[in-house]
C-alpha cells in the first residue's frame, strides 16, 4: 500500500550485538509445568531452557550470554 510503513524488527546480526542482548523475564509460577509457555508475541526472541522441546537444536558457534533484569547472567547453549 502506498504511504504505509511495514513493520519490520531490530535483529542482532553480528557478535558485537549479540553480546548486547538483554532479555526481561518474570517469574510468576515456580513449581508450573516445565513444559509450558507463556506466549509474549511482542518479543524478538524466546528462550526455552528445555532442549528436549527443540525440534532441532545447533550449539552456539561462539560464546553468548542472555542477561536478566537481576543482572544475572545465563550462557547461550545453542539454537
Amino acid at each position: 500500500m502506498k504511504g504505509k510503513k511495514r513493520d519490520q524488527a531490530n535483529v542482532a546480526k553480528s557478535k558485537k550485538e549479540m553480546d548486547d542482548l538483554c532479555a526481561m523475564l518474570s517469574k510468576y509460577n515456580l513449581v508450573g509445568n516445565p513444559r509450558e509457555w507463556l506466549i509474549d508475541s511482542g518479543a524478538t526472541h524466546h528462550v526455552c531452557a528445555n532442549k528436549e522441546l527443540f525440534a532441532a537444536f545447533a550449539p552456539a558457534q561462539w560464546e553468548e550470554k542472555i542477561y536478566m533484569a537481576n543482572s544475572a547472567a545465563a550462557k547461550v547453549k545453542g539454537t
